[in-house]
C-alpha cells in the first residue's frame, strides 16, 4: 500500500532543495543578512535638536543594523530587513550623518539635519 501525500512534483523538488542539509546549514543560500546595508530613503530627515522624533528608514540589507546619527546611537523601535523605525538622539544644529551598520561591519551612510 502506497501512502499518497498529494504534492506535485514541482512543489517536492521545491522542498527538497531548500531543505536540503546543505540548504539547512546555510551554504549556498543567499540570506538577507548577506547583503551590505543600502538606504534608499530617510523619511523625517529633519527634526529638532533635542532628538526624540521618529524616523524611518528603508533600503535592504537591514537586518540587525545598527544605527548612529552624528556619532550617538539612535533607539531603534522596529526593524526588518527593509526597513528601520528608530527615534532620534540629541544632536548639533546641522547635517549630521545617519550611518547604518551591519553586524558585519558594513555602512551606509544618509544624512539628517538637526534644527
Amino acid at each position: 500500500m502506497a501512502l499518497r501525500f498529494g504534492f506535485s512534483t514541482a512543489l517536492a523538488a521545491f522542498l527538497l532543495a531548500f531543505l536540503s542539509p546543505a540548504a539547512l546549514a546555510g551554504e549556498g543560500v543567499a540570506t538577507l543578512e548577506d547583503d551590505p546595508p543600502n538606504v534608499s530613503a530617510v523619511t523625517r530627515n529633519v527634526g529638532p535638536r533635542r532628538g526624540g522624533e521618529v524616523v524611518t528608514i528603508t533600503g535592504t540589507g537591514l537586518v540587525d543594523a545598527k544605527v548612529t546619527i552624528g556619532g550617538k546611537r539612535a533607539c531603534v523601535v522596529s526593524a526588518s530587513g527593509t526597513q528601520i523605525v528608530l527615534v532620534t538622539p540629541p544632536g548639533k544644529r546641522g547635517q549630521s550623518d545617519i550611518v547604518v551598520t551591519s553586524p558585519d561591519g558594513k555602512r551606509a551612510v544618509s544624512s539628517y539635519t538637526y534644527l
